[in-house]
């Protein structure tokens, strides 16, 4: 949660300006995502990447062809 947010104050990556707090990253943001990652260096353990997978504009079958039009 802290390289998230790290990332938010920067204000370049993510259109949010709100930072998470624990509960909000439990519960709003990290348990919605298909996958979450994070990378931690092996010889001191310090968290050093962080990596979501989701679906981005998940649309219905048969539905595709509205988006282009």
């Amino acid at each position: 949660m802290s390289i998230w947010n790290e990332v938010v104050r920067g204000g370049i990556a993510f259109p949010q300006e709100d930072e998470l707090t624990e509960q909000s990253a439990d519960s709003f943001f990290f348990n919605s995502q298909s996958y979450t990652v994070v990378a931690e260096d092996n010889e001191t353990g310090e968290l050093v990447g962080l990596y979501i997978l989701h679906p981005n504009n998940s649309v219905p079958p048969g539905q595709h062809e509205d988006l282009l039009s």
